[in-house]
């Protein structure tokens, strides 16, 4: 994707490092370990050499990081860490919580990135034989969960797509702790707009069974009309696999898969939520 790097404001750098608390040296609380686990979890390696140009210190590698990498994988770690101030606020009654500046950025990210990926679609004349760029950005949204606390969730992105154009896009968690991706999406997101005929690409196979009163995605999915689901892969859960899948072509809906190569990549972020399930209904 032809996208600006490093494009954030002396102004905006400061105010991030004030919230980031990088005064001396630091980063947040990170510890030199759980800094660069951090960073692994979208496929940075913040210990290569080419960040401590200018010092070793988490701080100037942060900085580094903001010079050296473009703006989608910025915006990926100041969501994340949003994302860990709202799980401490919940969990610690931690006082952490982004300013308004902060958020001002965020947001201006998010608005860049979507102007980038419409542009990209237009110029690539993308049509239903080269949707790769909306299966990656399903991936790009579950790399953003984290799982609930004491257990292992699965890393859920999807997307909704219509008239060739991104309308929105959720991962799993997002809004609310174990709130499904496709919920945020259809119910919280677009709860209010029209998507008959619209593509819903997701990451995992939409579930067909939640707890009253809570509905299946599925069945969501079959209440807004959408046209056709394109899934990464399925549920790993044998007693589960395929009925998602089957009960979706069961309402008239065309159902696809990722590119083998991407599936292999969500296979690859969910290793430990299949090995938990395979493992779970072995017994």
């Amino acid at each position: 994707m032809e996208y600006v790097v490093s494009d954030l404001t002396s102004i905006e750098k400061r105010v991030l490092e004030r919230e980031l608390g990088m005064s001396d040296g630091y980063v947040l609380n990170f510890t030199d370990q759980s800094f660069a686990d951090f960073f692994q979890d979208f496929g940075v390696e913040i210990n290569n050499p080419k960040y401590s140009a200018n010092g070793t210190s988490k701080a100037k590698r942060m900085r580094s990081f903001w010079q050296i990498d473009d703006n989608t994988l910025v915006l990926q770690a100041l969501e994340i860490i949003v994302k860990h101030w709202q799980e401490l606020q919940r969990y610690n009654s931690s006082s952490l919580a982004p300013s308004t500046a902060f958020i001002q950025i965020l947001q201006r990210l998010r608005e860049q990135k979507q102007v980038a990926k419409k542009v990209e679609i237009a110029n690539s004349g993308i049509s239903r034989d080269n949707e790769r760029v909306f299966m990656e950005e399903a991936i790009s949204q579950a790399r953003l969960c984290k799982s609930e606390l004491g257990r292992i969730s699965p890393k859920v992105g999807a997307v909704i797509v219509k008239d060739g154009l991104i309308v929105a896009s959720a991962y799993r968690g997002e809004v609310n702790p174990g709130e499904h991706a496709e919920f945020t999406l259809l119910e919280k997101k677009l709860k209010h707009e029209i998507l008959t005929g619209s593509t819903l690409f997701t990451t995992l196979e939409p579930c067909i069974a939640r707890n009253p009163p809570k509905i299946p995605c599925a069945d969501r999915i079959i209440e807004r009309r959408i046209g056709r689901v394109v899934i990464g892969i399925l549920d790993p859960n044998p007693k589960i696999t395929g009925r998602g899948f089957r009960q979706l072509q069961g309402h008239g809906i065309e159902v696809g898969i990722f590119d083998h190569d991407l599936a292999n990549v969500i296979e690859e972020l969910n290793r430990e939520f299949t090995r938990e399930q395979e493992t779970t209904q072995s017994h």
